[in-house]
């Protein structure tokens, strides 16, 4: 019987002594090949948001303007004299039509207008909102029907409002403009556009 037992005994640890390299070899190759893994992933993370900053950066500059910037702004004729200025941009409820709540005369608040002309109509020069030559006095402006804030959705000071909106729009010494009548100072819209640069 001991006999039995001694060769027995002696078989489990013939075997186990010929799987053991197979275990740490297996054990090895798991533990070395994560890293590899992991590293490769967290390399590859950076790139796409390093493009995503890219634009925005590129479209903040140059191809729009927030809401919180035209807030405030003054609204001149083209011989430069204000007319009023900017109180909030909104959008028309009945054509979808970007336009600027413009507050007109008054003192302190006391007495104003407030009327909304359409930004195609507008143009954006040297920080100033340009107006047409049939709104290029404060008696002219008056005269349009008073702003009905029923009428209209208010835009957000976080929203963006693309250049193309505005009868000419100009930034960072580039300028862009619709064809029409009814604008005043066509031919001297694209001067002073590096001033302009400093709004936005």
């Amino acid at each position: 019987m001991s006999t039995s037992h001694t060769v027995s005994a002696g078989a489990i640890v013939f075997a186990l002594v010929l799987a053991a390299p197979a275990v740490v070899a297996e054990q090895g190759y798991q533990a070395g090949t994560k890293p590899t893994q992991m590293g490769s992933e967290r390399s590859s993370q950076p790139e796409p948001q390093g493009a995503m900053a890219t634009t925005g950066k590129a479209g903040d500059n140059q191809a729009s303007i927030s809401v919180e910037k035209l807030e405030d702004t003054d609204v001149v004729n083209d011989a430069g004299d204000k007319l009023g200025e900017v109180d909030e941009i909104v959008r028309s409820k009945a054509d979808d039509q970007l336009q600027a709540v413009v507050e007109v005369g008054g003192f302190l608040g006391v007495g104003a207008k407030d009327v909304a002309i359409p930004l195609k109509e507008l143009q954006m020069r040297n920080g100033k909102l340009i107006a047409p030559q049939t709104a290029s006095t404060e008696e002219q402006i008056k005269s349009r029907a008073e702003y009905d804030e029923s009428k209209y959705q208010e835009l957000s000071e976080g929203q963006r409002i693309d250049r193309s909106e505005f009868a000419a729009f100009e930034a960072s010494g580039m300028s862009s403009g619709r064809q029409g009548t009814g604008m005043s100072g066509g031919s001297q819209s694209h001067q002073g556009g590096s001033e302009g640069s400093t709004k936005y």
